[in-house]
């Protein structure tokens, strides 16, 4: 069985010892990993534990994973970490950065690191001063752990409404096995800035993260060789969005022809992000 435990160094007086050790694993894992100032009271901790019931271990299993005070003393083995600092702004509100997460070797793919960062949101939403969650220089590998548990977090949540399916059964990632709505060349439209206000309330995530999210349930939702209409009014909807993100860029570009082809290709790299998820959720639904 698996523990993930809260803790701090202002309050638990063992913290700053535990954690001067665990992070010297990071060093041997984690390409350019620094040690943080544990003298920096902002930091927070999220530990992964693996404990031992009856004599045994239930492996690759994350089982009732809540915060609690501190690292329990039945924990038999150290599963991972990951690091948290709040920024507090007295008008824009606080945001809680993820800034290292580390699974040890032995328990990597056993949903331990989505596990982590469903807790860290968890924690986000009981704080009311928080508003936002980011995530500090992430490694490829932590943006598709990221990008998947984000989508699962909206859907939970139904940011959306219901036409991303309606409430069923929950699966082990926290996302609904209700079948996928169709979609239609009308429902592929950007979210409203009130609908993205409310997502990001409710969820606490990004507007990236919340944008991705919304794309990803879109994309899952139609068949592009089938739905080449749909498909698109999708890429149409997405290109927009990329020639605003990357203006500088294109205006360094004087041909016509430079410009659509620097935006095909950045488009193709976004669907590349969104194709594992979109087809997930179709295997899934």
């Amino acid at each position: 069985m698996y523990g993930i435990y809260l803790a701090n160094v202002e309050e638990h007086v063992h913290t700053r010892q535990f954690h001067d050790r665990a992070q010297r694993q990071a060093l041997w894992f984690i390409d350019g990993a620094d040690e943080i100032d544990l003298d920096d009271n902002r930091w927070e901790f999220l530990y992964i534990f693996r404990h031992t019931a009856h004599g045994s271990a239930t492996e690759g299993v994350v089982e009732d994973a809540t915060c609690t005070a501190a690292p329990a003393p039945r924990a038999d083995a150290f599963v991972g970490y990951m690091t948290i600092v709040t920024f507090k702004n007295p008008i824009h509100g606080a945001k809680m950065r993820v800034c290292q997460a580390l699974i040890l070797p032995p328990f990597q793919r056993m949903g331990h690191g989505g596990e982590a960062l469903r807790q860290v949101y968890k924690v986000a939403l009981s704080r009311p001063h928080v508003v936002e969650v980011t995530v500090e220089d992430p490694a490829p590998g932590f943006v598709k752990l990221r990008d998947a548990t984000d989508v699962a977090h909206c859907r939970q949540l139904r940011v959306f409404g219901d036409v991303f399916g309606s409430p069923a059964v929950e699966s082990g990632d926290g996302c609904e096995s209700a079948a996928l709505t169709a979609l239609t060349e009308d429902d592929v439209a950007p979210l409203s800035t009130e609908a993205m206000a409310n997502a990001r309330a409710t969820t606490k995530l990004t507007l990236g993260q919340v944008t991705f999210a919304h794309d990803a349930l879109t994309f899952a939702r139609f068949d592009p060789a089938a739905q080449k209409g749909v498909y698109k009014r999708f890429r149409l909807m997405v290109k927009r969005r990329l020639n605003t993100a990357h203006k500088e860029e294109l205006s360094a570009l004087s041909e016509k022809s430079e410009r659509q082809a620097f935006l095909a290709e950045r488009y193709d790299e976004y669907e590349q992000r969104l194709k594992p998820l979109a087809e997930a959720f179709k295997a899934r639904h």
